[in-house]
């Protein structure tokens, strides 16, 4: 299901008028909120929206895009709220990736045939962009070089997954070794609080409200990861309202490759949680949270 933008919605985004009483409500983020390995209208998103729409009149839009970052929801917010005039943007924020997809652009994207979404650029140790080979964007994609470039003991490490395994731990270790880990850390978080508080002041400038939807990787159901303890903090200190369902997930309700998607148990426990979040939201504040009102010049 894509629309007239190329997003997953049934709905085209064009303009609305002001003055209607339904709640106007904007999602933003990347493969989760798209709805990648759920059902058809078991997507957490459609889900939060067919609960919306049993109690009250509601245009849900739906801007997520695989393998995009913070950066990605700001260039969307930023066209489809006026169009949508949202009373609320929700960002679906991944702890897994997001913090590592906004160091890159998000507007150099590789679709594979199978549906898989790949940046086809990469960093260098001074956090500028550039643009990998044809070579590494495959391998990227499927964890290794085109199998025909491969000699024959590297092509039965390939296939007993011990070569991955081998060039993952290298990659550990040599992070460690030269404080790449932390440095690339302490600017992801740094771009990221950056993103946020534009994303923040953007929808609060239109009279809409900013929710963020943390979305846990399934390692962070065991032991919460630092990408995941960051996002907390940080909507703690931006002061940005966000849902934590962590732990209402087992990692049964998760794939563990290709993304790390939840299936259909997954997006249908959270579109259930943030709809109730939504909806008590919008009962302590109404009728103000459904004003349309520009901004005004006070």
């Amino acid at each position: 299901i894509v629309n007239n933008e190329g997003y997953h919605d049934r709905d085209d985004f064009k303009e609305l008028t002001s003055g209607s009483d339904s709640v106007k409500i904007l999602f933003a983020g990347d493969s989760f909120t798209w709805g990648a390995s759920a059902d058809v209208d078991s997507s957490y998103v459609e889900v939060f929206e067919n609960d919306l729409k049993k109690v009250h009149p509601g245009v849900v839009w739906n801007t997520g895009i695989p393998a995009t970052g913070t950066n990605h929801a700001l260039f969307t917010v930023e066209k489809f709220l006026p169009l949508q005039k949202s009373n609320y943007v929700i960002l679906g924020f991944f702890t897994g990736n997001d913090f590592t997809d906004n160091l890159l652009p998000f507007d150099k994207l590789v679709f594979t045939t199978n549906a898989a979404c790949y940046n086809e650029d990469d960093i260098d140790q001074e956090f500028n962009p550039f643009q990998m080979s044809q070579q590494e964007i495959f391998k990227k994609a499927t964890g290794s070089y085109p199998m025909e470039e491969l000699n024959f003991f590297k092509k039965m490490l390939i296939r007993s997954r011990t070569y991955s395994f081998i060039a993952d731990m290298t990659d550990k270790v040599k992070n460690r070794i030269t404080g790449n880990k932390k440095r690339n850390e302490e600017k992801e978080y740094e771009l990221t609080k950056a993103y946020l508080q534009r994303l923040k002041q953007y929808t609060s400038d239109h009279n809409a409200k900013l929710v963020v939807l943390i979305i846990p990787s399934w390692p962070d159901i065991k032991e919460k990861g630092t990408h995941y303890i960051n996002a907390v903090k940080l909507m703690k200190e931006l002061s940005i309202s966000s849902v934590e369902t962590i732990d209402q997930y087992t990692e049964q309700n998760y794939i563990k490759t290709g993304g790390g998607h939840w299936i259909n148990s997954g997006h249908i426990i959270t579109g259930h949680i943030l709809s109730k979040y939504i909806l008590d939201d919008m009962n302590s504040k109404v009728p103000a949270v459904l004003s349309n009102k520009q901004p005004s010049n006070k």
